[in-house]
């Protein structure tokens, strides 16, 4: 497995778009992958500011940010009403699949983000999984 592949957005399906394809493509815009598998992909990158419109995934997507980051993530919830929550440094942010979402980076900042695949949950995690969660990951 090749990190060669720098520049370009995970595969993300844009609102009303039924992509095909599962886990992020290879050629993505932030940065090196770390590791890219058929359950598990992962890359780091140092975000500049960024707007990414309403979109979706197919796969679980886990932000986890370092200093100095700040994000605001808004998405629809299970009612269609709209919810906003402020990532920060040191926290994680879970995004189901399926979910529709925007997200907003205010400044630059380190960020690693794994993509899970639907199957891979499904055979490992017992509740369903279909909001965003930000919680902290250091105390």
């Amino acid at each position: 497995m090749s990190v060669d592949n720098i520049g370009v957005l995970p595969q993300c399906r844009q609102a009303g778009n039924d992509d095909e394809q599962s886990l992020p493509s290879p050629e993505q815009p932030h940065g090196p992958w770390l590791c890219r598998g058929d359950k598990v992909s992962v890359y780091y990158d140092c975000l500049k500011p960024n707007f990414s419109p309403e979109h979706d995934h197919k796969q679980a997507e886990l932000f986890l940010t370092f200093e100095a980051a700040q994000a605001e993530i808004t998405w629809r919830g299970k009612a269609g009403r709209m919810r906003t929550h402020v990532v920060g440094a040191h926290q994680f942010c879970l995004i189901a699949p399926g979910v529709l979402h925007t997200r907003s980076w205010r400044n630059e900042a380190d960020v690693v983000v794994i993509h899970i695949e639907d199957r891979l949950l499904k055979e490992h995690v017992k509740v369903s999984l279909d909001t965003v969660i930000v919680a902290d990951f250091q105390p």
